[in-house]
């Protein structure tokens, strides 16, 4: 029976400690894409300046098309013109998903209005789970960065 006992917490010690490196892992990719030049990387799609979701997807996913798609329609009835989904194939822009590290299909992926990666989703994203990321952009817009200005001693 004690050996059970210890095995068993054994097993779970294991099981949060892979939980709190994946979460450690998925926090450090969103702060490293945030520093890089997202905006850069989707100039090519003429991005309106609001909140974005990049839905990355292939036609052979029946996850995206019978889940992650009523989801997004979901979101969109909510929030209407107030957010804006950008639907790319992780096929037909493989240089996109590379660069975003999208290893599985549905990802989303939520931008702000500076095109700040403000949280990754990989596999299905409830519509409750990107309104939630995307409340805080929507009711409290991020204030564009100020221009810095040099005072000229002379």
């Amino acid at each position: 029976m004690l050996e059970r006992t210890i095995l068993f917490f054994l097993f779970l010690t294991i099981v949060t400690a892979a939980l709190a490196l994946y979460r450690w892992r998925l926090h450090s990719h969103v702060r490293r894409l945030s520093q890089n030049d997202v905006a850069g990387w989707l100039a090519d799609f003429d991005l309106p300046l609001r909140p974005a979701i990049l839905y990355f997807t292939t036609p052979d996913c029946a996850q995206c098309r019978f889940q992650q798609r009523p989801a997004l329609a979901r979101l969109q009835q909510t929030w209407g013109e107030a957010v804006h989904i950008l639907t790319l194939d992780a096929i037909e822009h493989d240089d996109l998903a590379r660069h975003f590290h999208v290893l599985t299909v549905p990802t989303t992926i939520v931008l702000d209005t500076h095109r700040n990666v403000i949280a990754v989703n990989h596999g299905l994203a409830p519509a409750e789970r990107l309104e939630a990321q995307l409340r805080p952009l929507l009711e409290h817009p991020p204030r564009p960065p100020r221009p810095q200005t040099l005072a000229l001693s002379g």
